[in-house]
């Protein structure tokens, strides 16, 4: 929790791994508010768009969560438009314009070997299906437990026991034993376990 925080003002100034002068960014190279017309016009079909909104808690949780500089990626589908994946429409293709904004970083990159034609057949079958909510949702379990190794960090841990010890005051008050702590605890050995097996096996 303490982490967590520290990281949030981190991010709600710009400072610290979100600044632009922490080399381990690669999104200090990207341009705030909006892409300019000629980076837009160099653009291919397949051409990847990172972004961060530095006004979005969900934006923050993303990148906190999987210890990366960016929240969204969305592919550049010609003529100024984009196809990407969000709550509630799903797969869509948008003006590229939905990603800009005052608080918006973004990063173009070029993808080397993008077939225009192969990314038409490509979108025409994905635009239009539902977001995965629950992909998200297995993944941001799988990283905080520790099963997602490369994501995982000891700051989840610790703020994990941080958390669990303000929940178990009453248990430990009125039972005089912890419930929470345990199962925080519980939880990332399990993912450990599952880690080391993992390596053993490799």
């Amino acid at each position: 929790m303490i982490f967590a925080l520290w990281d949030l003002a981190n991010f709600a100034k710009r400072r610290g791994r979100y600044a632009r002068s922490n080399q381990d960014n690669p999104m200090r190279l990207g341009w705030d508010e909006r892409l300019p017309d000629h980076v837009v016009e160099l653009l291919s079909k397949g051409d990847i768009l990172l972004t961060a909104n530095f006004r979005s808690l969900g934006s923050w949780a993303i990148m906190y969560g999987t210890s990366t500089f960016a929240s969204h990626v969305a592919m550049y589908a010609g003529d100024r438009k984009i196809c990407h994946a969000v709550p509630g429409p799903g797969s869509t293709i948008e003006p590229i314009e939905a990603l800009f904004g005052p608080d918006s970083r973004i990063l173009a990159a070029k993808f080397e070997g993008a077939d225009p034609k192969k990314f038409d057949a490509w979108a025409a079958q994905n635009v239009g299906q539902p977001y995965g909510y629950m992909l998200v949702l297995a993944k941001a379990l799988g990283i905080t437990s520790g099963r997602l190794w490369p994501y995982y960090r000891l700051e989840f841990f610790l703020d994990a026991v941080a958390i669990a010890l303000l929940l178990d005051i009453p248990a430990l008050l009125f039972f005089g034993t912890p419930i929470f702590l345990w199962f925080a605890v519980a939880c990332n050995s399990l993912g450990l376990s599952l880690r080391t097996l993992a390596l053993q096996s490799a």
